[in-house]
């Protein structure tokens, strides 16, 4: 779970008199002692009030301070995200009869965890692939951006199993044939297993997938192609996440 800052505006003297903004205003900032053992003790400041409000000056001096809370929180906030960057190598290969499929691909990622079970991320793909059948051999390259939403179902110890749904566009290009170019998009579903080395470094492993897929080249005159992705053992990746 991540740690959480509290603050608290308190007004205090006759409610009757809030149009002239009482006579004190205290800010407090209190921050639980794992945020960061500097802020562990409440910093208070207490502002008299009824002679700094009776001047333009005064009044942009309270406001001052008070935008002054609101971006100590934002930053508070951000300094303490469940953010995790990393990323992954991954190899897929495939063969039926003849014909071989064989991906290599680089995915940075980054990620932020919502809570113990869910996380929302980011993974840019680079992929560099080889196609046989037979005697002849094609090579491609692709670009790829995949949003997702991870679940994590289960936790033994320092293992968590979880399954990762999103959407993918990507953009392909035959290597030897610059005029064929393709525009992919999908939705699907892997799961996958991370082991916590320590509290900072976690090892991630993907295996197989389940999706669907429609592919349109952007040759003259040509139509998408659908298809039902079932991949339950070739699909694998492997990476590193640090987390913060």
């Amino acid at each position: 779970m991540g740690h959480f800052v509290r603050t608290q505006l308190i007004f205090i003297k006759d409610l009757s008199k809030i149009n002239s903004f009482a006579e004190n205003f205290i800010v407090t900032f209190s921050f639980l002692p794992n945020f960061a053992p500097d802020f562990s003790n409440d910093l208070r400041f207490f502002i008299d009030q009824r002679s700094k409000f009776n001047t333009l000056k005064g009044k942009k001096k309270i406001m001052k301070k008070i935008m002054m809370t609101l971006a100590a929180m934002a930053v508070a906030a951000t300094m303490n995200a469940q953010v995790y960057v990393g990323g992954s190598l991954g190899f897929s290969y495939d063969k039926q009869d003849e014909a071989k499929n064989t991906d290599w691909t680089v995915m940075p990622e980054i990620g932020y965890n919502l809570d113990d079970n869910f996380a929302v991320g980011m993974v840019i793909g680079f992929t560099s692939g080889k196609q046989t059948l037979g005697d002849v051999e094609n090579k491609t390259s692709s670009f790829k951006v995949n949003p997702y939403l991870r679940y994590t179902f289960l936790k033994l110890d320092k293992v968590n199993v979880f399954v990762d749904g999103g959407l993918y566009y990507e953009y392909e290009k035959l290597a030897d044939n610059d005029a064929a170019k393709y525009n992919n998009f999908g939705v699907n579903v892997r799961p996958g297993v991370a082991v916590n080395l320590n509290d900072k470094l976690s090892f991630v492993s993907h295996f197989g997938m389940l999706g669907w897929s429609t592919s349109k080249s952007k040759a003259d005159g040509a139509k998408a192609k659908n298809s039902i992705d079932i991949n339950l053992h070739s699909a694998v990746s492997f990476g590193l996440y640090y987390n913060f």
